[in-house]
């Protein structure tokens, strides 16, 4: 990984990061609306809604993190195709981010709830 990939992807991460936290703010709003929570207690809610969701996307995503894919060949047919080493680094790096994401929505939502 070189200078310019890993500025990129921290670019794309920023990314991300701003348009959950949108999200989780607009779910709160929703749910602050509706008159029965209060804002922090919504907000609270919705990091408790992402944190299960992101857990849920690195659990799904922790399936395929395994030595080989199954593929399709040109007539149709299933074949095992071995994965490098370098591509299971990088899939186990995305589902314990994903874990860590979790984490941190799950911990962020204590003090508001």
């Amino acid at each position: 990984m070189n200078r310019r990939e890993l500025v990129e992807g921290f670019g794309r991460l920023g990314a991300l990061v701003v348009v959950g936290f949108a999200a989780v703010i607009g779910l709160a709003f929703l749910l602050a609306r509706d008159g029965s929570l209060s804002f922090s207690q919504a907000f609270a809610e919705s990091l408790g809604a992402a944190a299960g969701l992101l857990g849920l996307a690195g659990a799904l995503a922790w399936t395929r993190t395994g030595r080989f894919e199954r593929t399709r060949d040109a007539m149709g047919r299933r074949t095992l195709v071995e994965r490098t080493p370098e591509e299971r680094r990088r899939r186990e790096r995305l589902c314990l981010g994903l874990f860590g994401a979790a984490a941190a929505c799950f911990v962020l939502s204590i003090p508001f709830a």
